[in-house]
Order: structure tokens, then C-alpha cells, then sequence
């Protein structure tokens, strides 16, 4: 299986297409910088916007059609199987591919917030790089959480843009629609998912709380989506 997954990273690393969004958001953040004084909290205060939607967008597309849609296109995942390779390895390959691809989005993402406080000469302090890191880690793992649930879509449809249209529709309206239905019904929805369990755990971090137990929440949200895409997928019927 690691071998599968190196053989996948490569392949999507050495594709043109995979930077062309990423391309675009370093050459508007080049743009967009001013002359003028902007100090951390305002950088701070743009990135949690851009990390929100942007950045989510920019990571999410080329990364969940690189990772399904290029291996469903091709017929790979039933060559695999025919070969001998079990489904549960192949949900869990095409799931670590992902991981590993949004995380290195991510690291890009947060290169690109480095270059901008450069350019205003801002030296964050140590707590304030810790929050800056903790941003991007939070909406990172935010993002690799949408993903994994969307794929149970992709098995389900054997289709990667719905899968992909999904995990739109969640980066979109997740937490606008659980928030507004919490504060309308004061049904705890927004806190008990995936997303609350996340904010939870690195605001726990921050404040030195305990951030273990919403971290464990998170990790069993990640789980059941991979089961749920096991699943699903074992009662496929393909043709070999």
C-alpha cells in the first residue's frame, strides 16, 4: 500500500494542472500587497477569511479530483482489484493520498502567509507564530475532515464530482447551516460535529485546556468516514 500511494503522490506532484489554482492564489496575494503599515492582527484577521474559503477552495478541488477522479477515469481501482489488491486498502490509500496532498497545499498556504509578513516587515512573537500555525493546522485538518466525508459519495455514485460537489457544498454551508439551526432550535449541532470538535480542540490548546477529548471526537468522525467508504464500497458491484 505505500508503495501504491508514493506511486499516486508522484504521479499528481508531476502534473501541471494540480498547481494551476495554487499558481493563481500566490500570484493574487503578490498582487494584492500594498504599501502601508499592516501588523499582525491584520494579516491575522485577512487569513481567517481567506483560509474560510479560499484557501479551502483552492486545496479542495485539484486535490479530491487528482486523488478519485483520475483513477475512476482511468479504470485503475478495478485493475488493482483484479489484480488482488482488497477494497478496505484502496479507501485508505486514496485517503492518505488525500491527506498527504492537502497537507502539502496547506504548508504552501501558510508560505505564502510568511512571504506576506515579510513584505509588511512584521516579526511575529512566538505565541503569535503559535496561532498562526494553529490556523492553518485547524482549517487543514477542517478541510481533510470534508473530504473524507464526500468520498463516501464518491463510492456511493462512483463519481468523483459529485464527491467533489459535495465537499463544496460542505466547505460552503457547514457551519453557517449547523450554527444557525443551533442557535434556532438550541440543539448543540454545531458543537458535537466534526467541525465544532475542531474549533474545540485548538481553542482548548490555546487556552491550555484540555483539547484530547475533542481531538478523539475528531479522529472517530475521520474513522466512521472511512468505514462508512469501506462499506460502501465492499458492496459495489464493479465489472473485472
Amino acid at each position: 500500500m505505500i508503495r501504491l500511494i508514493w506511486t499516486d503522490i508522484r504521479r499528481v506532484l508531476l502534473k501541471t494542472g494540480f498547481y494551476i489554482l495554487p499558481a493563481l492564489l500566490f500570484l493574487i496575494t503578490v498582487t494584492v500587497l500594498k504599501k502601508g503599515n499592516r501588523g499582525f492582527e491584520d494579516i491575522y484577521t485577512d487569513n481567517q477569511f481567506t483560509y474560510r474559503f479560499v484557501a479551502a477552495y483552492i486545496a479542495a478541488i485539484p486535490v479530491f479530483m487528482a486523488v478519485y477522479a483520475d483513477e475512476l477515469k482511468s479504470g485503475a481501482w478495478v485493475v488493482a482489484i483484479g489484480r488482488g489488491m482488497s477494497r478496505r486498502k484502496i479507501v485508505v490509500s486514496k485517503f492518505l493520498d488525500g491527506v498527504i496532498l492537502t497537507v502539502f497545499m496547506y504548508v504552501f498556504f501558510f508560505a505564502l502567509d510568511l512571504i506576506t509578513m515579510a513584505y509588511y516587515m512584521v516579526t511575529p512573537t512566538p505565541l503569535q507564530m503559535e496561532r498562526a500555525i494553529l490556523l492553518n493546522l485547524s482549517y487543514c485538518l477542517k478541510n481533510i475532515s470534508y473530504m473524507g466525508f464526500a468520498s463516501i459519495f464518491v463510492y456511493i455514485t462512483w463519481s468523483a464530482s459529485v464527491g467533489m460537489i459535495v465537499e463544496v457544498i460542505m466547505i460552503s454551508f457547514t457551519e453557517m447551516a449547523l450554527g444557525w439551526v443551533q442557535d434556532q432550535l438550541r440543539i448543540p449541532l454545531l458543537d458535537i460535529s466534526m467541525i465544532g470538535q475542531i474549533d474545540q480542540a485548538f481553542a482548548n490548546y490555546a487556552a491550555g485546556k484540555n483539547w484530547i477529548v475533542p481531538a478523539i471526537a475528531v479522529i472517530a468522525y475521520i474513522v466512521a468516514f472511512i468505514l462508512i467508504s469501506m462499506e460502501v464500497f465492499n458492496r459495489k458491484e464493479l465489472e473485472l
